[in-house]
């Protein structure tokens, strides 16, 4: 079951939640033994019109409040369309070797986040990750939470009714 007892997503639920998303960003390598291989960014837009949006591509260190580097790309994309939006360079492509290193992918329009997927060359047991130390505040309508530095794979044990318990958290992102 990818639903729990009283009816929250469990981690599954919000993988095929992003797989079954109209838009979904993908990151592709030649070979996983080739680390020096080329790394291409791709875009599976399956609506039924035209897609104009922005593609933020930031490299991370788990260790670090902010992004290391970012490049912003805009998309037009025809409808039922794959696309191999971008191809990572050499030098780019090294700076992932790192093993606290990982790519942050969001596909944005002028209103919403259309796409997210967070990316690392490295097996998650060989991924290494500083403590987060997430905050969490009351405001009149809802819990807020923020983290110190990236944090991947949040799980929430929340009420009946309550809805969005896994997700991933950038510094400066409030969820």
């Amino acid at each position: 079951s990818v639903v729990d007892y009283y009816g929250h997503g469990k981690a599954a639920y919000y993988g095929l939640k992003q797989w079954y998303a109209p838009q979904l960003l993908s990151v592709e390598r030649d070979s996983l033994a080739d680390q020096a291989g080329p790394i291409q960014l791709k875009l599976l837009h399956e609506g039924q019109d035209s897609l104009h949006a922005n593609l933020r591509i930031e490299w991370w260190s788990t260790y670090r409040r902010r992004p290391i580097r970012s490049r912003e790309l805009q998309l037009s994309l025809a409808p039922n369309s794959p696309s191999v939006v971008y191809e990572l360079s050499k030098s780019e492509t090294r700076r992932l070797r790192n093993t606290k290193r990982f790519l942050v992918l969001s596909l944005t329009n002028d209103t919403a986040m259309l796409a997210e997927n967070w990316w690392s060359a490295h097996a998650p047991k060989h991924q290494r990750w500083r403590n987060p130390k997430i905050s969490m505040m009351r405001t009149d309508t809802a819990w807020v939470m923020q983290s110190r530095f990236p944090a991947k794979s949040v799980i929430l044990s929340l009420p009946p009714g309550a809805t969005h318990n896994y997700f991933n958290l950038l510094p400066r992102q409030k969820q």
